[in-house]
């Protein structure tokens, strides 16, 4: 019964929340009554409606989403193995300096240099990576070093390699926690990813189709586009927690 309960409940809320917003939204558009300042959730719909029914939206979305995988994976990839290594003190120590200076570089700097250094199409990807590399490694790091120290040196008393330590013990260990930063770190990546497409002037890009509506003043279009962005985060989000419950359960 509890579990049922439990169930509902992680259901109810969310669509409350949502009901909450929507409301607010349905409101203010009443309020201010100016479509150009805060559309109605009509003609935002309706807008939609019609780019979901365009051949050009799914192209910019397939461009959208392969930069945000691309970037993310390169990030995790970078972020683990360099959080493996950091276990030696001395790579830590060297890496540091590394780490803080790439975390301190405010985002707009990182987005205006990659336009100038590298292409539009690679550009956001390069931006997202940037931002995204220290999050996942400090998550990382802090994971593996709460791993409990007595099994690490058992694991050495009796001699066992660096590969099966980090294979049969570091990993598992780290699996959970590392999944949670990669959940919240997805959907950063392609917040950041549209936002470097705007500045870039990305060709066949959901950043460029907010750009163009923005030109244009079209809210309504802009904010359906904001929408398809917002579920796209979402989706990629619940792919990694899939993930996540299915290499927990395999460990």
């Amino acid at each position: 019964m509890k579990k049922i309960l439990k169930k509902w409940q992680n259901v109810l809320y969310p669509l409350l929340s949502l009901g909450i917003i929507v409301g607010l939204w349905a409101l203010l558009a009443k309020i201010v009554n100016i479509e150009l300042i805060i559309p109605s959730l009509q003609s935002t719909f309706r807008q939609l409606g019609r780019i979901l029914s365009a051949k050009d939206f799914y192209i910019a979305l397939g461009s959208t989403l392969w930069r945000s995988l691309a970037s993310f994976a390169i990030g995790a990839f970078s972020a683990l193995v360099l959080s493996l290594l950091s276990l030696l003190k001395p790579v830590k120590k060297i890496l540091s300096p590394f780490i803080k200076i790439i975390r301190s570089v405010p985002t707009m700097s990182v987005i205006l240099l990659a336009v100038i250094w590298l292409k539009p199409t690679v550009s956001p990807i390069f931006v997202a990576f940037l931002i995204n590399f220290p999050i996942m490694y400090s998550g990382f790091l802090s994971a593996m070093e709460s791993i409990d120290g007595e099994l690490i040196s058992m694991s050495k008393i009796y001699n066992v390699s660096l590969k099966d330590r980090v294979l049969s013990l570091y990993l598992p260990s780290v699996a959970p926690a590392a999944f949670d930063c990669m959940q919240s770190s997805i959907s950063l990546t392609v917040k950041i990813i549209i936002s470097a497409e705007v500045l870039a002037q990305t060709r066949n890009s959901l950043g460029i189709m907010m750009q163009i509506s923005r030109v244009y003043l079209e809210t309504a279009e802009l904010v359906a586009y904001t929408i398809t962005a917002i579920v796209l985060s979402y989706l990629l989000e619940l792919v990694v927690f899939g993930i996540k419950k299915a290499v927990v359960r395999w460990k």
